[in-house]
């Protein structure tokens, strides 16, 4: 997902900032039908009417390129607090900020790092965690995110969508 252009972003971006958003990210999820969840934001923030008009624009686009509504399910969606971050664009946007970072395989012995975002480089993300600064390699970034606090007013998750006591 991270640094990965999902094939229908060259096609909605444009379509999706005349609309006044941005077009954040795409993920795919599998499926017999598989869902694609757009991420939209904009300066003013995303209200639930952006998300609907964008969605019915999109479904638009998508017809007219011959992609039937019954081949795939669409979601578009703020990013929300704990905002995915699909680039080292986005990255930058966020320096400073604490970041929640899944990889790909273990670095460190470890499969995700949470700290605050210091610096980031085509090549790594440097992060300030609990135990010192960690270079984590760009290539081995499968997800990054805004890390949610309990100071947010969120509750932290963990298990299985259970929220923790």
């Amino acid at each position: 997902m991270f640094n990965e252009e999902h094939p229908w972003k060259v096609l909605l971006e444009p379509v999706i900032e005349a609309m006044g958003c941005e077009l954040l990210g795409i993920v795919r999820a599998g499926g017999r039908v598989p869902l694609h969840r757009l991420y939209i934001d904009r300066p003013s923030g995303v209200r639930m009417d952006d998300c609907a008009r964008i969605g019915r624009q999109v479904e638009g686009v998508l017809a007219v390129r011959g992609l039937p509504a019954a081949a795939y399910r669409l979601e578009v969606s703020s990013p929300g607090a704990g905002r995915p971050l699909f680039n080292t664009a986005q990255c930058r946007r966020h320096l400073g900020r604490r970041v929640r970072v899944r990889l790909r395989a273990p670095f460190s012995g470890r499969r995700g790092f949470t700290g605050e975002l210091c610096a980031v480089s085509d090549a790594e993300l440097l992060l300030h965690t609990p135990e010192g600064e960690m270079r984590v390699p760009m290539a081995l970034v499968r997800r990054a995110e805004l890390a949610v606090s309990s100071e947010s007013g969120r509750r932290p998750v963990s298990g299985r969508g259970k929220a923790s006591p």
